[in-house]
């Protein structure tokens, strides 16, 4: 058991979550101009790109760590 692999997956779990829970707060995925041209179709696009990384994160970061921390 590996605990400090454990503490960075869970850490990528959080961060995740953060994302799907609040995909406003994090990274702009959309560019500056979209946002001025098209808001609605920015904020549609920002959520799903930023729900998209809180996924990967959570599910193909956080738990694979978990998992090796676990059996390693």
């Amino acid at each position: 058991m590996q605990p400090l692999i454990i503490v960075m997956g869970v850490f990528l779990i959080v961060v995740g979550a953060v994302s799907i829970r609040f995909p406003h707060r994090m990274r702009n995925y959309v560019s500056s101009r979209e946002w001025q041209e098209h808001p609605e179709r920015a904020e549609r696009k920002q959520e799903l790109y930023a729900r998209a990384v809180g996924v990967f994160l959570m599910c193909g970061l956080g738990f694979m760590l978990i998992f090796m921390g676990l059996v390693l």
